[in-house]
């Protein structure tokens, strides 16, 4: 059975360290309206199932997260997953890397980061990093990041949305990973996705 973490952004850094058959499920979620950066530190043993959710809102500021995943064991698999919105001449980074030490077998590592931009002034950056020096290993990262389909709003229009609920349906579907970490806090972050998209598209 997974353990769940529900990470806050009251330290800069996480370092957490796995032991041995452990099953793990990571929440963050940064939306405070201010610059920052985030680290976590994560190490595996032996037997480890991890995922770690990640959402970043930049709204006129600039997030950084850096995530550091280091097997040290064998048997162990890390998923990560961040996503990031970005709007109001905002920026979002995020540094991945996977890494897996010698001797060690029969481990998958994955890493997802997708983005959306609402604004031509705003940007997110992904560096994903597979630091591997065996082959006895499954590895890939996916990155997808744009601007929003007009396309797709425009359809939504067509069904009684208006541009604001538009956005909100679809980031509501892009998120849809977060719940626990949402339900488990009580954290409301309607507010904070209007006022990300709300003042360019009311």
């Amino acid at each position: 059975m997974y353990s769940n973490i529900f990470l806050t952004n009251k330290n800069n850094q996480e370092n957490i360290n796995l032991t041995n058959n452990q099953k793990v499920n990571l929440y963050l979620v940064i939306n405070e309206v201010k610059d920052l950066e985030k680290t976590i530190n994560l190490t595996l043993k032996n037997n480890n199932l991890v995922n770690i959710y990640c959402l970043v809102l930049a709204n006129k500021c600039n997030k950084f997260l850096n995530i550091n995943i280091e097997h040290t064991g064998s048997y162990s698999t890390s998923n990560i997953y961040v996503k990031g919105l970005a709007n109001n001449k905002a920026n979002i980074k995020v540094n991945c890397v996977s890494s897996c030490q010698a001797k060690t077998s029969k481990n998958a590592i994955n890493q997802t980061i997708d983005g959306l931009i609402f604004d031509n002034d705003s940007s997110i950056q992904a560096l994903p990093c597979l630091d591997i020096n065996i082959n006895d290993i499954v590895a890939k990262h996916t990155v997808n990041i744009g601007q929003v389909n007009p396309e797709i709003i425009f359809y939504l229009n067509t069904k009684g949305l208006s541009k604001l609920e538009a956005y909100q349906f679809l980031i509501d579907s892009f998120i849809n990973d977060l719940n626990p970490y949402l339900t488990n806090h009580k954290l409301d972050i309607n507010k904070d996705i209007k006022s990300l998209i709300g003042g360019r598209y009311e």
